[in-house]
């Protein structure tokens, strides 16, 4: 015997009007605005996950290098350029986020 679920509360993503289903599961106003601000976040993303990996790496060959000052000096200039790509980075999304507003994305 077969039973039934006697209360579903999952939520439909089909349009009323046209019937038509979204299989991503949402109805989400796909414009350019909003695709520039996702492509811009999952870019953040990737940079903020590579400059955690280049501190680390930093971090690691700083800890490793036995006393080399060659070793030590490459570990510092990596932190360096590390952080200010991070610098880079972050004055290049306030820039964006600035043009953004002003042209009323």
């Amino acid at each position: 015997m077969a039973t039934t679920p006697v209360l579903v509360l999952a939520q439909s993503s089909c349009n009323s009007l046209t019937g038509v289903c979204n299989p991503a599961g949402s109805e989400q106003n796909w414009t350019v605005e909003n695709l520039t601000a996702n492509i811009i976040k999952k870019v953040m993303g990737v940079l903020a996950v590579i400059f955690i990996v280049l501190i680390l790496w930093a971090g690691a060959t700083r800890l490793f290098a036995r006393g080399n000052a060659s070793q030590i000096k490459k570990s510092y200039d990596t932190i360096l350029w590390a952080v200010l790509g991070l610098v880079i980075i972050f004055s290049s999304y306030i820039i964006l986020n600035f043009v953004f507003s002003k042209l009323s994305f």
